[in-house]
């Protein structure tokens, strides 16, 4: 993203938050109309302001649908970030059919590839047994701990908290989850510092 479009966006999204949606509106409009490539969070957020902010879902529609176009071009381009985006549209049907068994390869594709966010995920995917996935602890701490492993903040958190609240750690793995919590919290995990301030 260029500096210029990412100041933009920026600006975009403190007029949306203030309630300014005029001027949202047209920050937005900048950013995909007459562009060589529309801006994705662009396109979402004026879906989302004509949806729920202007009641038009007929213009809410169509930003969405140019949305998940944009999503899957980027996906296809191979850009991991939108092919986790794209995998959770598959998963929650915001925007296209839910897929599970789509949204589940495409996680797992990106998490074998060393992405620390689908790693979380689909560790808790495992977990709570969602995405027409079996609950499977094994693999729930396999995965958690890749994306621990990979400086996924919340993975770390999570690891962590296991260490933690269970009776059976030793000072070792106490000392270590400490110390991946303050990681986390470096990273800028809100959670890392509220676990951090109740272990004082």
């Amino acid at each position: 993203m260029l500096l210029d479009e990412k100041k933009v966006l920026e600006q975009a999204e403190n007029a949306y938050e203030n309630d300014n949606d005029e001027l949202a509106i047209s920050l937005f409009l900048s950013l995909v109309i007459d562009v060589p490539e529309p801006n994705p969070e662009a396109l979402q957020f004026l879906s989302v302001i004509y949806r729920y902010s202007k009641e038009d879902n007929e213009k809410a529609d169509y930003w969405q649908k140019l949305y998940v176009e944009r999503i899957k071009n980027l996906a296809n381009d191979g850009v991991q970030k939108y092919v986790m985006v794209l995998a959770q549209i598959f998963q929650y049907g915001d925007g296209l059919e839910i897929n599970e068994e789509k949204a589940v390869s495409l996680f797992t594709e990106l998490a074998e590839n060393e992405y620390s966010e689908a790693q979380h995920h689909l560790a808790n995917l495992f977990k709570h047994g969602w995405c027409g996935i079996s609950e499977n602890s094994k693999q729930y701490l396999y995965w958690l701990e890749r994306a621990a492993e990979n400086k996924w903040p919340d993975a770390m958190v999570d690891l962590a908290e296991l260490v933690i609240f269970s009776d059976d750690s030793n000072e070792n793995e106490l000392i270590k989850a400490a110390k991946m919590l303050q990681d986390a919290k470096e990273l800028g995990s809100w959670r890392a510092d509220e676990l951090l301030s109740t272990l004082k």
